[in-house]
């Protein structure tokens, strides 16, 4: 979808933050817009050495990192720098987060899910799991595919998501550069939930004050993780653990991470860390596309 104008305040502030915090990314720079702003005016052949970045700039990339969507000549100049940036702000994402998605446009985004090229062929946990089980924004849109279908095709693997889809959410921003757009995202899935074009979401938060509060919780684990050596930092891993420490059984065990000011790295659960080992193996070997 290349039209910039989207009908959801909400939709239109996710993109523009979605696309700012991208731009972030390929510079190599903090999430902020001072940042960004700095790393363009070193690009810019017009701003002269030592004078700063200028003011204009820093108040335009703080509108864009508040959800202004950037201009088509904007986003061309840094399409000529960064390609990959296309991919963000074209994404089909944008038109599975319409709540006036056509149903025919649902089915077909849903039949052009691939894992490893193929298609979802049935009921498929070990698909699934591949799908949703390393959070990430950018994976979102083959989640909601699925979800927005109607066709029995996909009932069973609806099911299946409902389950495990407000996980999935509160963790896919929970890295560094991405917590920008955690909110502004959930807001716009928010309105399809409310609508009840996903279906009975399992645990769905009520609102975004519930939705922040958890993620201020997995940022806080995800923190403590680190802390303890039992991953190096914000990575896969460190995604693949939040989400199996997600699981209800392992309660008493988060608890005890959250409120421990030390938990030795000999301490890790050596059945919990062979589950997060062999995920991270299994994550290395797919690769989960979808139609633009």
């Amino acid at each position: 979808m290349r039209d910039s104008r989207l009908d959801l305040p909400e939709l239109r502030r996710a993109r523009g933050v979605a696309f700012s915090v991208s731009v972030a990314e390929c510079y190599g720079c903090q999430d902020s817009a001072a940042a960004v702003a700095a790393c363009e005016a070193a690009h810019d052949i017009t701003v002269l050495p030592q004078t700063g970045t200028p003011l204009e700039l820093l108040k335009l990339w703080r509108r864009r990192f508040k959800g202004a969507v950037a201009s088509e000549i904007a986003r061309v100049s840094l399409y000529e720098r960064f390609p990959d940036l296309r991919s963000v702000f074209d994404s089909s994402l944008w038109s599975l987060l319409k709540p006036d998605l056509l149903p025919t446009r649902a089915e077909e985004l849903a039949q052009s899910v691939r894992v490893n090229g193929k298609q979802l062929a049935g009921f498929s946990p070990k698909s699934l799991a591949i799908l949703s089980g390393c959070p990430h924004w950018q994976r979102l849109a083959p989640l909601l595919a699925i979800l927005r279908s109607k066709s029995s095709t996909f009932l069973m693997q609806r099911c299946w998501l409902r389950k495990s889809f407000a996980a999935f959410c509160c963790l896919m921003c929970v890295r560094p550069g991405h917590r920008k757009l955690a909110v502004p995202l959930w807001k716009a899935i928010h309105s399809l939930e409310a609508q009840g074009k996903l279906g009975d979401i399992a645990f769905w938060p009520a609102d975004a004050g519930w939705f922040e509060r958890l993620l201020a919780k997995q940022i806080k684990l995800g923190d403590r993780l680190i802390s303890n050596g039992w991953v190096d930092g914000w990575d896969d891993e460190c995604l693949l653990w939040l989400w199996s420490l997600a699981q209800p059984q392992h309660t008493e065990l988060v608890e005890t991470l959250l409120s421990a000011e030390v938990f030795p790295h000999g301490m890790k659960p050596p059945a919990l860390t062979i589950e997060v080992q062999r995920a991270l193996v299994k994550r290395a070997r797919f690769v989960v596309t979808l139609s633009m």
